[in-house]
């Protein structure tokens, strides 16, 4: 079980003006879209990858059947332990290391060795996650924010288009067709180049 104590202000994986950017254009006219087209991306990247980004504190509980060699925190990457406490005790940092990356929690000896963690209720109370694109230190992957970007333009050069129009002649002046998105390839919704870049991002649910 989760509980997040501290929730993420901001959840946007990228800036209005990063997308700008990339669209090159400048003035203030789409501001409020593009704010809202980077909250629905961002969403969207968020579901696909089963995981939130920004970094918030959460309390996470293990009930344990039986003793277990590491205990599997749900959030990643580990940025601090606040404290673990077993059966109602708190156990002194010295006692216990994570792997960041991996977020996985060891119990240690007093030799540092590794133990196998026991106890009926396990509480751990962590902060993991990434700082996001337009505050001081960001630490998300320019990957992440790169898939957001993509999403966004996407959704801008469609805008006002009809979803159904799929070819266009002004006889004498252009003639163009436009990408079936039924047709166009991808995984669970995302465009295929999208998703590659956030695959190594992706937390695989199992159940």
């Amino acid at each position: 079980m989760l509980t997040v104590i501290t929730p993420a202000t901001v959840m946007d994986l990228t800036t209005v003006a990063a997308v700008k950017a990339e669209l090159a254009v400048s003035g203030s006219g789409d501001d409020a879209w593009l704010a809202d087209a980077i909250t629905r991306a961002s969403a969207i990247i968020r579901r696909w990858c089963n995981r939130v980004f920004a970094a918030e504190t959460v309390r996470e509980t293990y009930r344990l059947a039986r003793p277990v060699p590491e205990l599997l925190l749900s959030r990643l990457p580990v940025v601090t332990i606040a404290s673990v406490t077993v059966d109602g005790t708190a156990l002194a940092s010295t006692v216990y290391e994570a792997d960041a990356e991996q977020g996985t929690l060891y119990r240690l000896d007093s030799r540092r060795r590794f133990l196998c963690w026991s106890g009926d209720v396990i509480d751990v109370e962590y902060t993991a996650g990434f700082t996001m694109p337009g505050a001081v230190g960001r630490t998300l992957p320019e990957d992440v924010e790169a898939a957001c970007i993509a999403l966004c333009v996407r959704a801008y050069h469609a805008k006002g288009r009809d979803p159904a129009l799929r070819s266009y002649t002004n006889v004498d002046v252009e003639t163009f067709s436009l990408l079936d998105p039924d047709k166009a390839g991808g995984d669970g919704g995302l465009p295929a180049d999208v998703a590659e870049r956030l695959q190594p991002y992706r937390s695989v649910v199992l159940g």
